[in-house]
C-alpha cells in the first residue's frame, strides 16, 4: 500500500522543502526542466518525511517534477525557479 502527500513549501527560496509519506523503499522525484531538460533526480527515504534540496546553480524556469515509485510515475507537480 502507498500512501502518500506531495507539497512544497518555500518554493521562491533556494532550498525548498517537500513534505512527504511513504510506505515504500523505491521511491524518487525527478526534477526536468520544460524547456532545456535540465534534469535531477533526489532518492527519497521511508524513513524519513521531507527532503530539503537547493536549487542554486538551476537555470531559471518551469520544472515538471515526477514522483517514481517502481519506475512508474505516480504524481506530478510543477515547480517555478526565478
Amino acid at each position: 500500500m502507498l500512501l502518500f502527500t506531495f507539497f512544497l513549501v518555500k518554493a521562491q527560496e533556494t532550498t525548498p522543502e517537500i513534505h512527504y509519506y511513504l510506505e515504500t523503499d523505491n521511491a524518487a522525484l525527478q526534477f526536468t526542466h520544460s524547456v532545456y531538460a535540465s534534469n535531477y533526480n533526489y532518492v527519497l527515504n521511508n524513513q524519513e518525511s521531507e527532503l530539503a534540496f537547493t536549487t542554486v546553480g538551476w537555470t531559471s524556469g518551469l520544472y515538471v517534477v515526477n514522483l517514481v515509485v517502481n519506475g512508474i510515475i505516480i504524481d506530478t507537480k510543477n515547480l517555478l525557479i526565478n
